[in-house]
């Protein structure tokens, strides 16, 4: 996974690219990190440049928008393309109703889990 940061804007964004999986899931917490404690706004994530995501991509997602939340930070997910809808969708990260070409920013406000994801 690769990531372009912009933090010119009244909130911080971070452009993905590649798959979203357990490495990459660690640099993506450590860099948002960096940026969720600079005194801003809202962290964006645009995905647009994702193709795939697993489990450990899913579990940090959930935990950044925690953790953001904790802070009165919100996580905006943008670009979602199709194949990472369902399971965004699963976790409570991506709106139900919002179809995949054309989801417009939204907070991501994550629900529980599944017992299967929690593996």
């Amino acid at each position: 996974m690769f990531t372009r940061i912009d933090t010119s804007g009244p909130e911080a964004r971070l452009c993905l690219y590649g798959a979203l999986d357990a490495t990459a899931a660690r640099t993506l917490c450590e860099r948002v990190a960096v940026v969720a404690d600079a005194p801003r706004g809202d962290v964006l994530l645009d995905l647009s440049g994702v193709h795939g995501i697993d489990d450990a991509g899913l579990r940090a997602l959930a935990f950044l928008a925690r953790r953001l939340a904790a802070r009165r930070q919100r996580l905006r997910l943008v670009g979602i393309s199709g194949p990472l809808m369902a399971p965004l969708r699963d976790v409570g990260l991506a709106d139900p109703a919002a179809s995949a070409e054309a989801m417009p920013p939204m907070v991501a406000a994550p629900r529980r889990r599944r017992a299967s994801l929690m593996h």
